[in-house]
């Protein structure tokens, strides 16, 4: 990584995590807290919520492919010592390793399904990954989050951290600068419209691939649309 680059991808770390840790966002953190507690003893929600993830590998200048989901979930598909410890690896911090490759959670998985499908076993250790939203929030995405805030009457709070996550998600990707970027799932495509509306083919700019989130099994539907792309556009690398 250029060191120019690493030290603005480390701002918009620090400006955010200055943000998140602030009083403007506390109802945010409360909400988490609420969350975990009275998920204790929910085998399923395998920690407690609170921190947040961007990257989960590390980010490389003028990357081929970057992937963009939908929010943290868990880090292991079951251990929540093993989840914790992942966590730990790759939260608020630029990563120096390849959660999706290397922590054993379930859309980790899914991508090396996806990847292995498609002829592109490589793309796993090459790819930069991140969220359109930051803050970890479990399995089941940010509405659960989402219908706590409005429920306490800070839905606008939730809307604007959102809102920032989004912004500096898009930053992140015109510094990165990639060939291809893949947006799995609504929320994700969501973020460039109107702009970008459905996948699209730029030989001497950006290509967009819009394809449905792997989640609930339906890895093979996503894997289907990004091979379609690629085979349609005589994408090879």
């Amino acid at each position: 990584m250029e060191k120019d680059k690493t030290t603005e991808i480390q701002n918009i770390y620090d400006k955010f995590h200055k943000k998140f840790y602030s009083q403007e966002f506390m109802a945010i953190r409360d909400v988490l807290k609420r969350i975990s507690l009275r998920e204790k003893n929910n085998l399923k929600h395998l920690h407690d919520l609170g921190k947040f993830v961007i990257f989960y590998s590390l980010p490389t200048v003028s990357p081929k492919v970057v992937v963009i989901g939908d929010n943290p979930s868990w880090f292991h598909k079951s251990n929540p010592d093993v989840a914790e410890k992942n966590l730990d690896d790759v939260a608020e911090k630029i990563p120096t390793i390849n959660s999706y490759k290397d922590h054993g959670h379930k859309f980790g998985n899914q991508l090396i399904d996806i990847f292995n499908a498609i002829g592109r076993e490589h793309w796993i250790d090459e790819l930069v990954g991140l969220n359109r939203f930051w803050i970890q929030t479990g399995g089941g995405g940010t509405s659960e989050l989402k219908g706590e805030c409005k429920n306490n009457g800070k839905l606008a709070v939730y809307e604007n951290i959102k809102n920032l996550c989004e912004k500096y998600t898009k930053d992140l990707v015109k510094l990165l600068n990639p060939k291809l970027v893949i947006l799995l799932g609504k929320k994700a495509q969501n973020i460039y419209k109107p702009i970008i509306n459905n996948s699209f083919y730029s030989p001497k700019r950006r290509s967009f691939i819009c394809a449905i989130h792997p989640a609930r099994g339906k890895w093979k539907q996503t894997a289907n649309e990004i091979y379609t792309f690629l085979d349609d556009n005589e994408i090879n690398y």
